[in-house]
């Protein structure tokens, strides 16, 4: 959404690989459907919605945009989206790590209400058809919730409680920041206001102070053990941020690079076949596996009764037309580790996600 009261029709993941139609019914219009197995934001959705939003908004030379994200990787170590924005005459910046419940309009305003119209839509429906909410029924239920929420005063009313437009410096008051002043609190030194004694001291000895023997504790900084960086606020679209970004990605393709020469060479290559020889078992009969041609075996009903060296990847398969019954997936282009379940009476296969 924009300050003045525009919407960008929203980006719907499903938690699935393969597309129907099905799952779009009652969506809002224009929206925009992605897939993946996770159902979270991935770096090449986040270019896919970048491609959407420019479709929508048009930004000029005379008409820049500027486009406020939170600090999530898939917006800031997006170099493909970086390279578009800067092309296409938007801005974007990054809001600081852990205020986005003070100073994204989105916060403020909407995804409240939206969780709570949808959550009411969700009841209502299965207080009428009486059995739960599936994927197929999600966008017709998000679509009227979203609805009721898609309103100009809403988002006119985020930007300027935010303060981002019109843009107020004063919008944040003092306790706002108490939380993070005492993560820093240092104690100041406190002195008191003695009577003076003339009297002699009864005493000679030297003046032993509690901080002589203790010394006063000094606040330790705390250093996270993350390995990455602390976030902060920035314009993402920056040339130092770009560059930055840059040398970051090289760096982490050469790590891997090397790895994988580590990996493949001959040292490796032992190493590995000795570990097959010894898990392979000598008592496992002929019968219980397959031949090489047939990407798995499943004669078991539980997977963790079948024996690791009885897999075979899809680098050993050798017929190229086996695929999944369900998302028509090919065996050749599942993952090395990937277990398929095969149907012992109509010689059909299940790939692991689909099971």
């Amino acid at each position: 959404m924009n300050a003045v009261g525009g919407f960008v029709p929203p980006m719907i993941i499903f938690p699935r690989k393969n597309s129907s139609e099905q799952l779009k019914k009652g969506a809002p219009p224009g929206t925009l459907f992605a897939f993946h197995p996770s159902g979270w934001i991935q770096t090449e959705l986040f270019t896919k919605w970048f491609d959407h939003f420019l479709e929508r908004t048009n930004p000029t030379k005379d008409s820049p945009v500027l486009l406020i994200l939170d600090g999530h990787h898939t917006h800031t170590r997006n170099i493909d989206v970086l390279i578009k924005a800067r092309e296409n005459f938007v801005t974007i910046l990054c809001l600081p790590p852990h205020t986005s419940h003070k100073m994204q309009p989105l916060d403020k305003t909407v995804m409240g209400a939206l969780k709570t119209f949808y959550n009411e839509e969700v009841r209502l429906f299965m207080r009428a058809h009486n059995r739960a909410v599936t994927h197929f029924d999600m966008g017709e239920l998000f679509g009227r919730a979203y609805t009721k929420i898609q309103t100009a005063e809403r988002s006119i009313k985020g930007f300027s409680t935010t303060g981002i437009y019109p843009f107020r410096r004063d919008v944040f008051y003092d306790e706002d920041f108490l939380a993070e002043q005492q993560r820093h609190h240092v104690p100041h030194p406190v002195t008191a206001d003695f009577p003076e004694n003339n009297e002699p001291a009864l005493c000679h000895s030297p003046n032993i102070l509690p901080k002589d023997i203790a010394p006063i504790p000094q606040l330790k900084k705390k250093i996270g053990s993350r390995g990455r960086k602390p976030g902060r606020a920035r314009v993402v679209t920056s040339t130092p941020n770009k560059d930055e970004l840059e040398e970051s990605i090289n760096r982490s393709r050469e790590k891997v690079t090397k790895r994988l020469i580590n990996e493949t060479g001959p040292s490796s290559l032992k190493q590995s076949a000795k570990k097959k020889q010894k898990a392979r078992s000598p008592s496992t009969s002929s019968s219980s596996l397959t031949s090489s041609s047939e990407p798995f075996r499943a004669n078991s009903s539980d997977e963790d009764d079948l024996p690791l060296s009885s897999y075979i990847s899809p680098k050993q398969c050798a017929d190229d037309t086996t695929e999944c019954i369900f998302c028509q997936e090919m065996f050749t282009m599942s993952k090395s580790r990937e277990v398929w379940v095969k149907c012992v009476i109509c010689d059909i296969y299940i790939c692991d996600f689909c099971k």
